[in-house]
């Protein structure tokens, strides 16, 4: 077969591929496998690597056929990238389209450097850091994932990327999920994953939704990390000791000043988030209002509460090679922003850390204008004055404000994804 004739059979091979709609199981004849799909699922179509595909290089994602002499079909193509909005004004010319986002190695490439620098930024300028860091550690220790994921980029498992190859060695492309297609191409399967995605998926769904459905709180104050310190009268005698396991900060008040707090100085404790209420001491949990279980989550969160909306990283890590990289960066940098609030307001000295901008920064400690975050500001939001404390309630509620787009973003990422797997 000639090297024209095998580059139109590939080219026709990617526009079938991308013009199937997700409740269409195709077989491109002779050019690529039909994947068999998990028992119950209807509504994707997926391909192992195709043997006949053409070369490196194919970028056009428009196709047409014309006829040739020889009375068969060839494909003239356009070196374009097509994206859903261009549809309508497509069709119109007689022009084939994917509905699906497709990407040539120019604009795929462009787009996972915008986002590494983007990281970059949002993580001080690495994603390895001190352990003492209480901002960048925290968030790295405490959700349990490996830096380098942050780096590489993705799609998500709707697009199609043509050139790229994620085994080839300096891909930026994460390998999980990664499908194989013609045009030396491929795409994320959402059914590369394991069984129990789509279980932790609809929770995580059903959880978002439930705290969406609630008003914000936002009298809690911060008081979270005091109930971590904790130690009333007595208690050094009983072997308590006060001194958090989770960090070796020094205190900038005294114990009197962290009881005095806890037991309702500055207000009650107000806490509705469980990963932040099973750290208190054992005599601060019985001063909160509810006693928090984790089975009870969904009852419980709020989007006023700043734990809540830093786990909104958390969950967008969890959807991850599926989610696009943009939004897991989105969820990011208000994480970042929410545990600098969070430390600020704490009985933690700040001041080996950070350092104080030139430039104004966001009364959360976000950054303002590309503000890098090794500028945040760590003075301290002092939650036992009464100063303090309405300068913390304008901060959570500014966070607030700023996580209800990524969470309806996430939300919806989610619909689309059970969607594809049938519920």
């Amino acid at each position: 077969m000639s090297s024209a004739r095998r580059l139109a059979r590939a080219l026709m091979a990617v526009s079938t591929f991308l013009r199937a709609p997700w409740g269409v199981s195709l077989a491109v004849k002779a050019t690529i496998n039909a994947r068999p799909r998990p028992p119950g699922a209807s509504t994707w179509s997926g391909y192992h690597r195709s043997s006949s595909c053409g070369g490196r290089g194919v970028t056009a994602v428009r196709q047409r056929a014309v006829a040739t002499g020889s009375g068969e079909a060839a494909v003239l193509s356009e070196p374009v990238d097509v994206r859903v909005e261009d549809a309508s004004k497509s069709a119109a010319e007689g022009v084939e389209v994917s509905q699906r986002e497709v990407l040539s190695r120019e604009a795929w490439m462009a787009r996972a450097e915008a986002h590494r620098k983007r990281v970059r930024s949002l993580t001080n300028g690495s994603v390895h850091h001190d352990k003492s860091d209480p901002i960048f550690n925290f968030l790295f220790e405490y959700y349990h994932f490996k830096p380098r994921m942050l780096l590489q980029w993705t799609p998500g498992f709707d697009a199609y990327l043509l050139d790229a190859d994620p085994s080839l060695k300096g891909c930026p492309l994460p390998q999980k999920a990664w499908e194989s297609g013609p045009g030396a191409g491929g795409s994320y399967n959402p059914f590369g994953l394991d069984n129990n995605r789509r279980v932790q998926v609809q929770w995580m769904r059903d959880l978002l939704q439930a705290t969406t459905s609630r008003a914000p709180v936002l009298h809690c104050f911060g008081l979270h990390e005091w109930a971590m310190l904790y130690r009333p009268r007595g208690a050094e005698e009983a072997g308590i000791d006060a001194r958090s396991v989770h960090q070796t900060l020094p205190l900038r008040v005294s114990q009197d000043e962290i009881n005095a707090m806890v037991e309702g100085r500055g207000g009650a404790l107000a806490c509705t988030h469980f990963d932040a209420f099973r750290f208190f001491t054992p005599e601060a949990k019985p001063l909160n209002p509810v006693q928090l279980e984790r089975v009870g989550q969904r009852s419980n969160d709020q989007p006023g509460c700043v734990h809540a909306n830093m786990d909104l990283f958390k969950w967008a890590l969890r959807l991850w090679p599926l989610l696009p990289s943009e939004k897991l960066a989105n969820a990011l940098e208000l994480a970042v922003s929410c545990r600098m609030l969070d430390m600020r307001a704490s009985p933690y000295d700040l001041t080996a850390h950070g350092k104080v901008p030139d430039t104004v920064v966001g009364r959360g400690g976000g950054r303002v204008g590309g503000l890098p975050p090794e500028a945040w500001d760590p003075t301290p939001v002092r939650i036992e004055t009464e100063e303090g404390r309405k300068e913390y309630q304008q901060a959570q509620a500014e966070l607030y404000q700023r996580s209800m787009p990524v969470r309806r973003s996430l939300m919806r990422h989610m619909d689309r994804l059970l969607d594809v797997w049938g519920r």
